[in-house]
């Protein structure tokens, strides 16, 4: 077994908190004291300062601190080189009379006394700040009359990057929290001493890990040259550009292949090493925009490969190797890090990277729904792919994650604790030693560029973000640690008499984010938690719990219980609820199908992965519903090039009830509706299953029954489950509009969501208009009765979907008739730009594609096709006169 396992394994299933043996407090007496020398470094004597901090804390006796000490407990400290502790490691020993603990660093030393508070005293460290730490009473206070522990961390790098808040903010609870939890504290050594005096002594107590550069290039390569100096800047479309426009946006990059910008670059990595405490690291990135050189020599840098794909890592990788060769002339034990970052988070191909860099990879768009150790999602394939680009060149890498900006807004409230479990256990089985867990602390300074409710959101991330915090911080030292064990341990102290009820609480949740399908990634609007609540029962089930468990706590000796159940409840509310709300006003009569990658075997089990990769389709509406009555009807469809497959979902069925489904011939839509009863004879394949208080219709539908040849069209259903009474005939219906096949192009395309129209919209009449849908030209107006929209100009918006790798095809379908007694005409086009993966640019009109323009006489379906290269995305316009549009779907396929 190891070491380390064995210290905090102990410590997460431990329950006791007085042990028989050594007391070091008595009945409120103490009966130890803290031996710590005169020249202790300052870590050490912070660690003195909290053991006998929390023994007072708890039992109200002082263990006092003191250089000699004889006759009693005595606990003490010492600093040894030790080759199996590593740089941060530590040793617990004592006897009955005696403690040492022991590092082979100052911060090693902090590690060991924090882990003896959290074991033997049963503190624990939630989340920054008083309300959120656990910490007991009691008299008496022992530890075992032997105490063999030791401990080394499985992660190098173990930080949390603070974001958003002003530079000058003073986050000391929060370092103490991380301190507390064994995390490594970090800080920029400059900028201590420019904004941070007045707290730079908790800095060297900390015993923090400085660190200087980031997006460092223009700093280091002053725009100010420009006049004199324009070839060392960027070459773009035959013109030298500056770094930055006047506001200090970033425009390009320098030219990374000019001696001279070389030399610039060593030149103020040096004085950096120059003035900065020895340990400290310098990160080499870029100015934050992709616009890169393009003069001969940079480009001839750039393998063929890498040319075709967008990526410059070749050609920044050489300027870094040569950066470092400078610079280490001066400081040959200079620690660089660089960034892969943008078009150069790919290993490069045409050089091999300094052996001492330490890459700090950067995963923005990964699905943080999805753990990279979970193989089935495709969307993090891309970054695997990535991390064990890097391990080619065997070289340390840290992951630099992106859970600050996973949503736009809204309280960061995730239950991704498992998914950060599952992501250690990947990074430490291909070898990822560094972890950067990003967010934003309670005790920062958030400036005018937020909302007051904007800075409260960001206040509350790490408060939101605890159980994944609280995971990471434990399995840094120990990947093979239970993710479910360390919630026990620390649930049980967080929530006190309220933990059987929130654990079931916290497992619901998790359920509902985890078993949503889509990906939940960089930037994502906080509309897709909401999502996550449309299955029947779950909100119910979820905000019942909480009321019960807001019950429990009003009982708990510990205050804090309550006042942390409040503040959950707010975050679930103001993120989950609400958004749950603004989902279902969203929700268009227009939804997605998923084309099927596997077969798909009838048995109402829906296992297959395409399953679980189709969207629920929700938003079903109801004429009356008795109280007593079920929840609504949920639906997935996949589709193949013969079949559409449905999975109809809902909760087990009550007396009286039937389950129908209806759809028109496509081939002719004046045809009367095609009605089948679920549960009786039909030409169709069905499996019906109940269990666990569920039902489940699983249906294989021929395309040609529906009348459906093309991808792209939209194929009408509804799945009723209809009751009915004697007095008032039907009480109770689902109904649902289409169903397109392929990846949704266009949000609300049956206009059946409607926002009011701004006052200086003065060209439409209507004081409503569809969401999303943006107008110009002359007049347009919105019938909502009819949900169609009357039309005389254009009417348009950005599309969800792009040209992917390989390209595809587009289809539109609009559904139109002419205005009253006029001639209508109508034609789609798209206006397009290539958007690669990372690209940062401003969207750009470069390309246009028109579709056919069509006369408009009667009501009918109307198709386009339109052709999309590799990672083209823009805008669907639909260009008409004297026409009533009622709906428009378009959905894209991907080339295989």
């Amino acid at each position: 077994m190891k070491n380390s396992f064995f210290i905090l394994s102990f410590l997460i299933f431990s329950s006791t908190l007085i042990l028989s043996g050594a007391d070091l407090v008595k009945n409120g007496r103490a009966n130890a004291v803290i031996c710590l020398k005169k020249d202790a470094p300052e870590p050490v004597k912070l660690a003195a300062e909290e053991i006998s901090y929390y023994a007072k804390k708890i039992t109200s006796a002082v263990l006092p601190v003191q250089e000699n000490a004889k006759g009693k407990y005595v606990i003490s400290f010492e600093i040894k080189n030790d080759p199996s502790l590593g740089k941060e490691g530590y040793r617990l020993k004592g006897n009955k009379n005696s403690l040492v603990i022991t590092g082979s660093s100052p911060r090693g030393v902090l590690y060991g006394s924090y882990a003896f508070i959290e074991e033997f005293f049963g503190v624990r460290w939630f989340a920054p700040g008083e309300l959120y730490e656990y910490t007991p009473s009691c008299k008496t206070l022992s530890v075992p009359d032997e105490i063999q522990r030791k401990a080394k961390p499985e992660f190098s790098v173990r930080r949390a990057g603070f974001v958003g808040c002003n530079w000058n903010s003073d986050t000391l609870e929060s370092w103490k929290y991380l301190i507390r939890n064994r995390w490594q504290v970090g800080g920029n050594y400059r900028l201590r001493d420019k904004y941070c005096r007045g707290f730079a002594k908790d800095y060297d107590r900390f015993d923090a890990v400085y660190g200087g550069g980031g997006h460092c290039l223009m700093s280091l390569v002053s725009d100010k040259l420009f006049d004199s100096h324009p070839e060392y800047f960027a070459l773009v479309k035959g013109k030298r550009i500056k770094q930055a426009n006047a506001k200090g946006h970033h425009l390009s990059q320098p030219c990374t292949s000019h001696p001279e910008v070389i030399k610039l670059a060593v030149r103020g990595i040096t004085e950096f090493f120059d003035k900065s405490p020895k340990g400290s690291s310098y990160l080499i990135g870029n100015n934050d925009v992709q616009t890169w050189c393009e003069c001969a020599n940079c480009v001839a840098q750039d393998t063929p490969e890498e040319r075709k794909k967008g990526y410059v890592s070749t050609r920044f990788f050489k300027f870094i190797n040569a950066v470092i060769k400078g610079v280490r002339e001066k400081h040959p034990d200079a620690n660089i890090h660089a960034w892969g970052y943008q078009n150069y988070r790919f290993a490069p191909k045409g050089v091999t990277p300094d052996p001492s860099l330490r890459i700090n990879l950067c995963d923005h768009q990964r699905c943080y729904r999805h753990s990279l150790l979970d193989m089935n999602c495709k969307q993090n394939d891309m970054f695997r792919d990535m991390f064990m680009s890097w391990r080619a060149y065997d070289l340390p890498v840290t992951e630099r994650g992106y859970q600050e900006v996973l949503l736009r807004s809204g309280y960061f409230y995730l239950p991704i604790e498992y998914v950060i479990a599952d992501d250690l256990r990947y990074f430490k089985k291909i070898g990822v030693d560094g972890y950067d867990f990003i967010t934003t602390p309670p005790d920062g300074k958030y400036g005018k560029r937020y909302t007051p409710k904007e800075a409260d959101e960001q206040k509350n991330a790490m408060y939101c973000l605890w159980p994944s915090l609280y995971v990471a911080g434990k399995m840094f030292w120990d990947t093979s640690l239970d993710p479910e064990k360390i919630w026990e341990d620390a649930g049980k102290y967080f929530y006190g008499k309220a933990w059987k009820v929130m654990k079931e609480y916290r497992g619901i949740l998790r359920k509902a984010y985890m078993e949503t399908t889509g990906h939940i990634i960089y930037s994502n609007p906080p509309v897709e938690v909401g999502k996550c609540l449309q299955k029947p029962g779950v909100e119910k089930k979820l905000l019942s719990l909480l009321a019960e468990a807001e019950r429990l706590a009003k009982s708990d000796p510990d205050k804090k219980v309550a006042k942390r159940l409040a503040l959950e409840k707010k975050y679930f509310l103001d993120l989950w609820v609400k958004n749950a709300r603004e989902f279902e006003k969203s929700l268009s009569r227009t939804s997605y199908a998923v084309k099927t990658s596997e077969k798909i075997t009838l048995d109402g089990e829906t296992k297959e992965k395409d399953w679980a990769q189709a969207q629920f389709i929700a938003g079903f509406s109801r004429k009356v519903e008795p109280p007593a009555y079920p929840a609504d009807v949920f639906m997935k469809v996949l589709y193949d090039k013969d079949f559409f497959y449905l999975a109809v979902n809902g909760t087990s069925p009550v007396a009286g009830e039937k389950w129908i489904m209806t759809f028109p011939d496509h081939s002719n839509l004046s045809a009367p509706l095609k009605t089948y009863d679920l549960d009786g004879a039909a030409p169709f394949e069905k499996v019906r299953k109940e269990r666990n208080g569920e039902i489940t219709y699983e249906i294989k539908l021929p395309r040609t029954l529906a009348g459906i040849k093309e991808n792209g069209a939209s194929f009408l259903v509804n799945v009723k489950r209809v009751q009915y009474s004697q007095i008032c005939g039907e009480l109770y219906k689902n109904t649902l509009g289409a169903v397109t096949l392929g990846k949704e192009g266009t949000k609300n395309g049956s206009f059946a969501d409607v926002e009011k129209t701004k006052p200086s919209r003065k060209n439409i009449l209507s004081a409503t208009f569809p969401k999303y849908w943006g107008f110009a030209g002359t007049e347009a107006a919105f019938d909502e009765k009819k949900v169609s929209l009357f039309l005389k100009g254009v009417i348009y918006q950005f599309m969800g979907v792009s040209g992917g790798e390989r390209g595809g095809i587009l289809k539109v379908e609009v559904k139109a008739v002419s205005a009253a007694g006029k001639k209508g005409s109508i034609r789609p086009y798209l206006s397009l730009c290539v958007r690669k993966p990372g690209d940062r640019g401003g969207f750009r009109h470069d390309i246009k594609k028109y579709g056919k323009k069509l006369q408009v006489t009667g009501s009918a379906l109307y198709n386009f096709t339109f052709e999309l290269a590799p990672y083209e995305n823009g805008y669907i316009y639909l260009d008409g006169q004297n026409i009533v549009v009622e709906s428009i779907s378009a959905a894209f396929e991907e080339k295989k």
